[in-house]
């Protein structure tokens, strides 16, 4: 499980003029929120979203619960083997972690693309509970030498009988549905909870709020739900005043940031959980908004501590 096995098997790869770039290489845990029952299997999967700096070769240290999840099996994915038959795949666990070393051996061959790397099979054991699978590390790598990953997102694992939980349709309606049924109605599905009592989808207390389904300005938030910090971003087709608020599901102003004369074009912006006066807020349901140039977009936004 030591780093040298992977960093021995990169340097078997033929290639020149190899440089380590600035990257904005994201690597996610998929899916970023999973409910299932006690007692049974299901996969999360490692993920290239977006690639700038292409690589050949990843190593990742993945951490759990031993009480709540009980590591099943780790499977190599095509990513790797697709771009060269001959692929260095090693992988051991602990009762509350999974290595993964994974090399493509074929000099001058090398990912650029989004694509899958690998998947981890987990039994749940404990009920009713929230538990984590977090990236300890993950790096990439290209002929040896370490290309940077600019974002790594986690996931979240809610087991639990039921997997029912509050949908959020357009019109502010909240049904109780799962995950697929709320999709097919076009909603907005929050795991975190489980009835619509207190209403996720009352935002119609902030104003101009737009429906879910307009996204005028490319409003993204990543990783959502987060525990410590989320990316916040956007897109501008012109220069204007934006206004960024965080507010409670009441419309109350928990966190807001202001800027005259912002430029078009991507911005993206950090929100550390914490509101206006410093301190963290709880863990919930909260809504981000864009004000700018007199138009409103809205995205939910969930916190856990």
């Amino acid at each position: 499980m030591k780093r040298e096995l992977l960093l021995l098997s990169a340097l078997l790869i033929v290639a020149a003029g190899i440089h380590t770039a600035a990257a904005d290489n994201t690597i996610s845990i998929r899916p970023d929120t999973t409910c299932v029952g006690t007692d049974e299997l299901f996969t999360i999967q490692i993920f290239a979203d977006s690639v700038s700096s292409p690589f050949d070769g990843y190593e990742a240290l993945i951490e759990f619960d031993p009480l709540a999840l009980e590591l099943h099996a780790i499977t190599e994915e095509p990513l790797l083997p697709d771009l060269c038959n001959n692929t260095w795949w090693y992988h051991s666990e602990t009762d509350s972690t999974a290595f993964i070393s994974h090399v493509a051996l074929c000099g001058g061959n090398t990912i650029d693309g989004p694509g899958l790397l690998s998947s981890i099979t987990f039994r749940t054991l404990s009920l009713l509970t929230t538990t984590h699978i977090d990236f300890v590390y993950i790096e990439l790598y290209q002929a040896g030498e370490i290309v940077p990953v600019a974002e790594i997102n986690n996931s979240v694992v809610v087991v639990r009988e039921n997997c029912a939980s509050a949908c959020c349709l357009s019109d502010a309606s909240c049904l109780v549905l799962d995950e697929e049924s709320c999709l097919l109605a076009g909603g907005t599905w929050f795991v975190s909870q489980i009835t619509c009592e207190p209403n996720p989808c009352l935002f119609m207390a902030v104003p101009e709020m737009a429906p879910l389904d307009q996204n005028r300005f490319g409003l993204e938030i990543h990783p959502n739900p987060f525990q410590n910090q989320a990316k916040i971003q956007f897109t501008l087709l012109e220069t204007g005043t934006t206004k960024l608020g965080i507010y409670d599901l009441a419309g109350r102003v928990i966190w807001s940031k202001q800027a005259a004369g912002s430029d078009r074009g991507s911005t993206s912006i950090v929100w550390d959980g914490r509101g206006n006066s410093g301190r963290a807020v709880n863990s919930g349901i909260y809504f981000c908004v864009l004000s700018f140039n007199g138009q409103t977009q809205m995205r939910p936004i969930m916190i856990y501590r």
